[in-house]
């Protein structure tokens, strides 16, 4: 017998079989999941959240000059974005990284998108702290830039002296550090991600960068190579499409 209760029970589970269309968990060697999408049906609109937070298998490096102006370092287990010396010389450092947008068609709406970036607590450059105007004594303010790269670059190849160029346009602005550990989360990368997917045979990810490369102004986060898969860049990103 359908009762009253039982075909609004009915109707609700109906409801939800439409609203919620697919979920897909993709999982790395170790069973870490590193890419999620969970897409909702309504009406003509389709709704999409992805969760990317690649490991080993990502692609990221550092860049930096000097004696290291040559040398590829895909393997590092952090990004330097900083300006230090070494053996007295000045030398300037950058990070790089892409993720895999293939799942997303040119021409989709972007909602939001957010970035998270964990500090490295093993890092071992400057001390292995952020350092700014009041962190060190030394210090000056460490603001950075995020932005888009806009020429191809390879993960295992890539050094200061090959490094791509990128664009200003959208260009995110990481504020100076509150503390030597702080984690910078959900930063907004909407425009940023927008543009790549509308330009997508000319975005090849992220670039970081102090916003002045002058000694003693670092960021030290993790990278996809850290043994702590909680510490690997993690990207966000709501989208829409219209059917």
């Amino acid at each position: 017998m359908v009762t009253k209760k039982n075909r609004y029970t009915y109707i609700l589970l109906f409801i939800c079989i439409q609203f919620f269309t697919h979920s897909c968990y993709c999982l790395d060697d170790n069973d870490e999941v590193f890419m999620r999408k969970v897409s909702l049906n309504t009406n003509d609109t389709v709704y999409h959240t992805l969760v990317l937070q690649p490991g080993a298998e990502g692609k990221d490096a550092n860049i930096s000059t000097g004696s290291w102006a040559d040398i590829n370092r895909a393997n590092d287990v952090e990004f330097d974005i900083l300006t230090w010396t070494r053996n007295s010389m000045v030398g300037y450092y950058r990070s790089v990284i892409d993720f895999d947008f293939s799942s997303i068609a040119n021409g989709t709406i972007i909602k939001k998108a957010f970035l998270s970036l964990f500090h490295n607590p093993t890092g071992t450059m400057s001390d292995g702290l952020h350092s700014s105007a009041s962190l060190h004594t030394s210090g000056k303010d460490n603001g950075a830039y995020l932005r888009r790269i806009i020429s191809s670059w390879e993960e295992n190849t890539i050094t200061w002296a090959t490094q791509p160029t990128t664009t200003t346009i959208h260009e995110v602005l990481l504020p100076a550090s509150t503390s030597g550990t702080q984690d910078y989360l959900d930063i907004d990368v909407t425009a940023l991600v927008q543009d790549i997917i509308d330009n997508k045979s000319t975005s090849f990810g992220f670039m970081i960068m102090l916003q002045k490369e002058e000694v003693y102004r670092s960021l030290i986060f993790a990278s996809s190579d850290h043994p702590d898969a909680t510490k690997h860049p993690k990207l966000v990103v709501e989208y829409y499409e219209i059917k």
